[in-house]
C-alpha cells in the first residue's frame, strides 16, 4: 500500500510538467506599467514585450497560469496569443481616386 502511494506520487510529479504548455499571453492593464507591476507579472512567466502606450505586455507562461493572471487586480484582460490565418491585404493598383468621385 505504501509503495503504491509512493509510486502514484512520483508518477504525478513526473507527469505534471508534461501537461503544462508554454504559451504567449497578451495582457492589458488598468494601470500604468511600473517596475512593481512588471515584477509581479514576472512571477507567472517571462515578460517579453512592453507596450506602455496601450498599457499592455506579452508574457510567455504556462497555460495553467492564465486564470491566475486574469485574476490580478490590475489586469483588464489576458488572453492566449493566437496565430492569425488571414493573408496579406490586397492593395488597389490605382494611384489616385480623385477622378472617380460621384455625387
Amino acid at each position: 500500500m505504501r509503495n503504491k502511494a509512493l509510486f502514484l506520487l512520483c508518477a504525478t510529479l513526473l507527469c505534471a510538467p508534461l501537461s503544462a504548455k508554454v504559451i504567449g499571453i497578451n495582457v492589458v492593464l488598468n494601470t500604468p506599467l511600473t517596475g512593481v507591476v512588471l515584477t509581479d507579472l514576472g512571477r507567472f512567466g517571462k515578460v517579453r514585450d512592453v507596450v506602455p502606450e496601450i498599457r499592455a505586455v506579452t508574457l510567455q507562461a504556462d497555460d495553467s497560469r492564465l486564470a491566475a493572471i486574469r485574476a490580478l487586480r490590475y489586469v483588464v484582460a489576458a488572453n492566449p496569443d493566437m496565430e492569425r490565418k488571414r493573408g496579406p491585404v490586397r492593395t488597389a493598383a490605382v494611384t489616385s481616386f480623385t477622378s472617380t468621385l460621384t455625387r
